[in-house]
């Protein structure tokens, strides 16, 4: 069962890395069919791309040819006001909505921190009692930490 189970996440990993190549290869060829990377400079794109998946050094003659595709890709975006706008009406929103997201995912957390320790008054200030029993402060760092604790329960090996 764990041999099928093993060969099973093998094919996926196989199938979602066909997946995302055949996005980027499919994505370059989209750049370059646009007119941001020159018939003749797609080869030389293609290594460009590889030398960064392998974070190796990019080679002089290379690093040219990204700022020409950054220059140009810049130009595209901010010559069409409309785009650009799309653009940066889209970024906004991507922005707000995770940040809406966070705040939302903060005070589930809150609620479940309030649930699992019982929070008190105690001279003014809030305060829990801890795993160890002992009275901590408790305060946003406090539902931080709680939030970090989980997390690290939740990475399996």
């Amino acid at each position: 069962m764990q041999k099928e189970q093993e060969i099973l996440n093998s094919v996926r990993e196989k199938l979602l890395d066909v997946m995302i190549n055949e996005n980027v290869d499919t994505r370059l060829k989209k750049l370059a069919t646009a007119g941001l990377i020159d018939d003749s400079e797609y080869s030389k794109f293609m290594k460009l791309i590889k030398i960064l998946d392998q974070e190796k050094p990019v080679p002089k003659e290379l690093i040219s040819m990204v700022v020409d595709i950054y220059d140009k890709l810049i130009g595209y975006l901010t010559k069409d006001k409309t785009i650009f706008n799309l653009l940066v009406q889209k970024l906004k929103s991507d922005t707000d909505k995770r940040i809406k997201e966070e705040k939302e995912y903060f005070e589930s957390q809150k609620n479940a921190f309030e649930r699992k320790y019982k929070v008190f008054e105690h001279n003014n200030s809030l305060y829990y009692i801890n795993d160890e029993e002992k009275m901590t402060k408790y305060d946003d760092e406090s539902i931080h930490q709680f939030i970090k604790s989980k997390k690290e329960r939740n990475v399996t090996v």
